[in-house]
């Protein structure tokens, strides 16, 4: 039996996310990579507002401000562990080896997909970013993308998967 307390994974995901552009789909699939390699993982920020943004730039857990950031923009997804998140060294265990096969799954997602994803970030390996966000940025203007862009970006980033989903949608 699974201990969630130990940090073992609560419930595999199943269901993709398709409404929330193409990095809340791309999230999923490398969090059911890594549930597959027996890591438990949780997504911490998809989307985050740009009072939030400017609060963690702030609070210095960030290097930048408002409408900077690709999370402003469904572009970018932090996961982490699901017991230890970011793994203060009072607190757990080494996180590098989960860092190491977080990245491996990125990699993994990012070659099945067809995407590219920024390279990892030193001071924060739970990042993980869309190198084409900042494109969809100059489209959207400094606003919240409403769901028709969102679906635009999908569209253009994964566009066998748009089709697809399309495709099931219509039958």
């Amino acid at each position: 039996m699974r201990d969630p307390a130990m940090g073992e994974p609560r419930k595999r995901i199943t269901r993709m996310r398709y409404n929330v552009g193409p990095m809340g789909f791309l999230s999923d699939q490398i969090m059911k990579e890594m549930q597959r390699a027996l890591y438990p993982v949780r997504e911490f920020n998809l989307y985050r507002s740009p009072e939030e943004q400017k609060k963690m730039l702030w609070r210095k857990v960030s290097k930048v401000g408002p409408f900077g950031s690709a999370h402003q923009y469904y572009g970018a997804s932090d996961i982490i562990h699901e017991r230890w998140a970011w793994f203060a060294a009072d607190q757990a265990p080494d996180g590098g080896q989960f860092w190491d096969r977080l990245w491996d799954c990125v990699e993994v997602v990012a070659e099945k997909y067809n995407v590219e994803f920024r390279d990892r970030i030193a001071w924060d390996p739970a990042h993980i970013e869309l190198a084409n966000w900042k494109e969809f940025k100059e489209v959207v203007g400094e606003v919240e993308p409403n769901q028709t862009q969102l679906d635009w970006y999908f569209q253009i980033t994964l566009p066998a998967v748009w089709k697809q989903r399309q495709s099931r949608l219509a039958a």
